[in-house]
This record gives structure tokens, C-alpha cells and sequence, in this order.
């Protein structure tokens, strides 16, 4: 795996770089990463058409404003998982405009990165689920695309980056399919991605997209705890 790791502080980027390795190490893994002190460089790679697996940036930097430098990074890539390590502990929701897969506190490192990256790591092995659709065609929808499904009727719809989709078959059936420990059930019928829940109120919940869905009563508790298990 390809990783940068985007950040000024010397004596930082050496913790988070050994732990890192240490992480992939443990694994059995080797990760290639490479180390920028400031934004500009990382995006002169980008354009010489090379990219990155994983970034690990950070928010306040010598020149540049991490955020900027994840739009620009969008503008090239649109794959690239960015988690922002910062002692900046305000900025969070502006990760959302970005696409970023995490956000870490510098000093919750140690606390945090592990489960971090097994999420992160899960996410690229997850794979695709296949289903009938209602029209009677076969296709194949990566499950990182998906971030809610819904009983309709006999059938599923089913929420995607790229739009609602009509499955011709059950919702449990589906939801058998899902990757463990990355979907939960809201409401009767209706399971979504938890990482991608920006709030949740007393009968609903907002996902990142801005889409609504219902919360019931008995499940908000859990679905809040599984929240902090996953951040």
C-alpha cells in the first residue's frame, strides 16, 4: 500500500510513521510510505500522474490549509482515502466537503489509529454485491457504494453514490449480504452505512448526502453506540 503522510512536525510524523508501520508490520504487510512537509509537494506529485492508496494530512501545515490541499487532491483523485491527523479538534465537519475517511486528534494516535485502519482496510476488501434488479437485469454494486438499503414493497431499494437502485429481492436477504460491523438497522426494514451518519435526532437520522431516514425508538440507544464503537 502507497501512503503518504503530509506534516511539518518532525518529531510527530517519526510517531506516526512507526506506528503505521508497525500496524502493516503486524499484518504481515509492508507499506511504502513517503513523507511531505507541507501540501505543494504531495500535489506536484499529483500531477506528474502518480497518487497515493492512503494520506494521512494534516489540517494546520508550514503554508497550506490540509483542506485545501484535500480539495485540490479530489480534483485528481477521487479513490484516495485522506484521514486528517490534527491537534486541531474544531474542524471535523469541513472533512465532509472532502470525502475524508477519518479524522484523528494528534493526541489520541496511539488510542485511535488501529481501529482506524481496519475500518479503512475492511473498506477496500469488502467487495461487490450482485443482485436482480426489478427491470430483471444483473448488476453489480461495489458495497463501499452503498450507504442505505430499504424494504419496497417485496423488493429492496437501495441507496448509492450513483443513485437509488430497485432490487428484486427482500430486504432481509440483502442485509444478510452486507459486511458485518459496517451496517446497522435503524427502523424496520432499513439498514444504513454507520460511517457515513453525520447526526442523529429523537425519530431520524442525517446522513452525509444530507438523506433522511427514520430512527425508532428501541434502536436509537444502540445505533448511537455503535456510532462511538466505529469513531
Amino acid at each position: 500500500m502507497k501512503i503518504a503522510v503530509v506534516e511539518d512536525e518532525d518529531v510527530f510524523a517519526e510517531k506516526l510513521i512507526g506506528c503505521v508501520e508497525g500496524f502493516f508490520g503486524k499484518k504481515g504487510d509492508r507499506a511504502e510510505i513517503c513523507r511531505f512537509e507541507d501540501g505543494a509537494p504531495l500535489l506536484d506529485v499529483y500531477e506528474r500522474g502518480e497518487n497515493f492508496d492512503l494520506i494521512f494530512l494534516d489540517i494546520q501545515l508550514k503554508t497550506d490549509d490540509g483542506m485545501d490541499i484535500a480539495g485540490k487532491i479530489r480534483e485528481y483523485d477521487g479513490n484516495a482515502g485522506v484521514i486528517f491527523v490534527t491537534g486541531l479538534e474544531n474542524r471535523a465537519a469541513e472533512g465532509y466537503a472532502v470525502e475524508a475517511f477519518d479524522y484523528i486528534v494528534k493526541s489520541r494516535l496511539e488510542e485511535r489509529l488501529e481501529s482506524v485502519l481496519e475500518r479503512y482496510l475492511k473498506r477496500l476488501g469488502e467487495g461487490n454485491l450482485t443482485i436482480m434488479t426489478a427491470s430483471g437485469g444483473r448488476t453489480v454494486i461495489p458495497f463501499r457504494e452503498i450507504y442505505a438499503v430499504e424494504s419496497r414493497g417485496r423488493g429492496t431499494l437501495l441507496h448509492t453514490v450513483s443513485g437509488e437502485v430497485d432490487a428484486n429481492m427482500a430486504v432481509g436477504k440483502i442485509a444478510g449480504l452486507l459486511p458485518g460491523g459496517c451496517y446497522f438497522e435503524v427502523h424496520k426494514g432499513v439498514y444504513v452505512r454507520v460511517e457515513e451518519i453525520r447526526s442523529v435526532d429523537t425519530d431520524r437520522l442525517k446522513m452525509r448526502d444530507g438523506s433522511i431516514f427514520p430512527v425508532s425508538r428501541r434502536r436509537r440507544k444502540p445505533l448511537l453506540e455503535e456510532i462511538l464503537r466505529v469513531n
